[in-house]
Order: structure tokens, then C-alpha cells, then sequence
């Protein structure tokens, strides 16, 4: 290719730097489509992901254990109010 160039009038020296831009040039634009592509693989996959993640969770509105003060003192409480957790009613230490 430098060989035309140098036979249209260019001197040789300019006629090589001339290939070296454009090929930077292209090899630039190259680079720069892959960076996007792999931009919007990874944004794909990050999504993908998450919904996987959200199907395998439990449903967020189902009540679960709470730790709080209920009748049988403090200690680990069901949904509906049972306290769950080994405990001694009689012991005066035990809330």
C-alpha cells in the first residue's frame, strides 16, 4: 500500500506514517466497539443474574422469626405470636 502511495507522489516517509495512522485509526475503532460490546454483555449478564437471584428468594411479604418481648418474656417469636425458642416459663432470669 505504501508503495502506491509513494507512486502517487507521496514521499516515502509520509506514505509509512500514513499507513501507521490509519491503521491506529482503525485498530482505535476496533477498541472501541469491543469495550461497548462487552459493556452491554456484562450489563446483560448482571440482569440475568439478578432475576435468577429474585426467583430463589422467598416471597419478602411472607412474615418470618422475629427476637422481640412477647407474652413469654424475650426470646424468638413465631409469625403468629408462639415463642419458639427453649426456654424456662419458671425462671425468673429468663423474660
Amino acid at each position: 500500500m505504501s508503495g502506491w502511495l509513494v507512486a502517487q507522489g507521496l514521499p516515502a516517509s509520509l506514505a509509512k506514517a500514513t499507513l501507521v495512522v490509519v491503521k491506529l485509526v482503525v485498530l482505535g475503532a476496533l477498541l472501541y466497539v469491543a469495550f461497548w460490546f462487552v459493556l452491554l454483555l456484562v450489563f446483560v449478564l448482571l440482569v440475568a443474574r439478578g432475576f435468577a437471584q429474585h426467583e430463589q428468594d422467598e416471597d419478602l411479604w411472607t412474615p418470618k422469626d422475629e427476637l422481640r418481648h412477647g407474652e413469654a418474656g424475650y426470646g424468638l417469636y413465631s409469625s403468629s405470636g408462639q415463642r419458639i425458642d427453649p426456654h424456662d416459663p419458671n425462671n425468673p432470669y429468663d423474660e
